[in-house]
């Protein structure tokens, strides 16, 4: 897998993870919020208002068999 597309199944992994979050009601606050230290990869605000750290761990398996 090329470095491009390991950065495009890595985004399409954290819009759906965006994604879940809005239909549980979840207001995204931030995406990718960068540091010194690293990287937040979705600030989120619960319905509850409690501020949520997401970190998005993507796996993609290919299924193709020689």
């Amino acid at each position: 897998m090329s470095s491009r597309q390991h950065l495009s199944v890595g985004a399409a992994g954290e819009d759906a993870a965006a994604d879940y979050l809005i239909t549980k009601k979840y207001r995204i606050v931030e995406r990718n919020h960068r540091q010194k230290w690293g990287e937040l990869d979705i600030v989120a605000m619960a319905p509850d208002r409690t501020l949520v750290f997401v970190e998005v761990k993507t796996i993609c398996t290919d299924l193709t068999l020689s």
